[in-house]
């Protein structure tokens, strides 16, 4: 199992619309960094997301209601997990990324990038792991009508339609981003 799994193949790109988008400084410093952490496919920024972990944990300790710091734990925890592979600490990772993209989707239910993250976890993650691919279809078809100029989401979408074997809607989503 790869450990993409953990985070979705959307996630990074995405966050490029997160950073600035009313996240408190740390939080916004965060995203920032896992952005940076996985800007160069194949290379792995090990302390850079380190560092973004913990300035979102910084984020969520003077705000817990920060929706963004959220996200910002997300995307850092995930991407360490899955550089650092399975293993006993993976599985807590995972009940814990839960916990922090549905805390985020909570307090931000309709933040496309939070939907979308959210939904491309669900739909990459195993069932055994708590993976539902139907939930996460829906939440990434959501985030595209609250952002339908959003390439990246649109993307996302586009991907699990043609796994699903939904060409034909899946065309049309890549030809409306071209």
């Amino acid at each position: 199992m790869s450990l993409r799994v953990l985070t979705g193949l959307a996630v990074a790109t995405l966050l490029a619309q997160a950073v600035g988008a009313g996240a408190e400084p740390l939080a916004e410093e965060a995203l920032s960094a896992c952005k940076a952490a996985v800007a160069a496919p194949g290379v792995v920024h090990e302390e850079l997301l380190e560092r973004g972990l913990h300035l979102a944990e910084a984020a969520l300790a003077r705000d817990e209601a920060d929706a963004r710091a959220h996200l910002a734990e997300f995307c850092n925890l995930g991407r360490l997990t899955e550089a650092r592979g399975l293993g006993f600490a993976a599985m807590s990772a995972v009940r814990r990324l839960r916990r922090t993209i549905d805390d985020a989707t909570r307090l931000a239910p309709d933040d496309p990038e939070i939907l979308a993250a959210r939904g491309a976890f669900l739909v990459e993650l195993p069932r055994l792991l708590g993976g539902d691919p139907v939930t996460g279809e829906a939440l990434l078809r959501r985030a595209v009508a609250l952002a339908p100029s959003n390439c990246d989401v649109a993307s996302r979408l586009a991907q699990v339609l043609v796994q699903r074997g939904v060409a034909d809607e899946a065309a049309a989503l890549r030809d409306h981003c071209r």
